[in-house]
C-alpha cells in the first residue's frame, strides 16, 4: 500500500528526468556565466586594481567612459564592422550553401574545405591574413598587380584597415554554411515541384520558396553574426 502511494506517475518521472538533464547546464551557467556577469557589473561601480579591495565609486567609471572620445570612436568602428561583415558573410554563406546542397561530385570534400576555417584559432587566421594583406609582397596585392592595380596598404592604412578586417571575417563563414545546409535539407521537395508546375524558373523558386522557408535560419545566422561581430577584439588587435 505504501509503495503504491509513492509510485510516481509518468508525468512526474518525465519531470524528474527533465530536471536531471538540465541541472548540469543550469549549474554551469550560474558558475561560469551568471556569477561572473553579476560580479563584473558590481565591479564596474567600483575602483578595483586586483591588489586592494574594491571601493564603491558609483557612476564615476561610466562618466569617464561616456566622456572619452575614443569610446565613441570604437563604437563607430565596431558598428561599421558589423554592418559590413554580417550581411556580406551571410550572403556568401547562403550562396555557397546553395551550391553545396546540389548533388555534385566531391561535394562532401568541398563542404569540409569551407567549414575548416571556422574551427581555426582566430589568432592563427589573423596571422595568415597578415601575409595576405601585406603591403609589400602580399598575396592580394600581387594578384591586384597582375591587373595593373596598385594595392593599398591594407592594415597599415587608416582607410583600408577596416575593409581588410571585414574581408577577413568572410573567411570564417563555414559555420553559417552548415546551418544553411541544414535549413535547405528541411525544405520539402514538393514545394519546388509545385513551383515548377506553375512555371517558376530557378530564380522564382529561390525567391518564393527557398527564401521564405529559410527566413528563420537567416534570422538565426544574422543574430549570431551580430553578436560575434560586436565581440571581436583579438583579430583587430593582432592585425592593426
Amino acid at each position: 500500500m505504501i509503495g503504491r502511494n509513492f509510485r510516481l506517475s509518468l508525468s512526474q518521472r518525465e519531470a524528474m528526468l527533465f530536471y536531471a538533464l538540465i541541472a548540469p547546464w543550469v549549474v554551469g551557467f550560474i558558475l561560469f556565466l551568471g556569477y561572473p556577469m553579476l560580479r563584473s557589473l558590481y565591479l564596474s561601480f567600483t575602483d578595483y586594481n586586483l591588489l586592494s579591495p574594491p571601493v564603491w565609486v558609483g557612476l564615476r567609471n561610466y562618466e569617464r567612459i561616456f566622456n572619452d572620445p575614443e569610446f565613441w570612436q570604437s563604437l563607430k568602428v565596431t558598428f561599421i564592422y558589423a554592418l559590413g561583415s554580417v550581411p556580406g558573410g551571410s550572403i556568401i554563406a547562403l550562396a555557397l550553401a546553395m551550391v553545396l546542397s546540389q548533388k555534385l561530385r566531391g561535394v562532401n570534400l568541398w563542404r569540409t574545405i569551407f567549414f575548416l576555417p571556422s574551427i581555426l584559432s582566430s589568432i592563427a587566421v589573423a596571422l595568415l591574413w597578415l601575409y595576405v594583406f601585406r603591403p609589400e609582397g602580399g598575396l592580394l596585392n600581387i594578384v591586384l598587380g597582375w591587373f595593373g592595380i596598385e594595392g593599398p596598404g591594407w592594415y597599415t592604412s587608416e582607410t583600408w584597415a577596416l575593409p581588410a578586417l571585414i574581408i577577413m571575417s568572410w573567411w570564417s563563414v563555414g559555420g553559417q554554411i552548415v546551418i544553411y545546409l541544414a535549413g535547405l535539407k528541411g525544405i520539402p521537395e514538393t514545394l519546388y515541384e509545385v513551383a515548377e508546375i506553375d512555371g517558376a524558373n530557378n530564380w522564382a523558386k529561390f525567391r518564393f520558396v527557398t527564401l521564405p522557408m529559410l527566413s528563420p535560419t537567416i534570422f538565426f545566422n544574422l543574430v549570431l553574426g551580430i553578436i560575434g561581430a560586436l565581440q571581436v577584439f583579438d583579430v583587430g588587435w593582432v592585425m592593426t
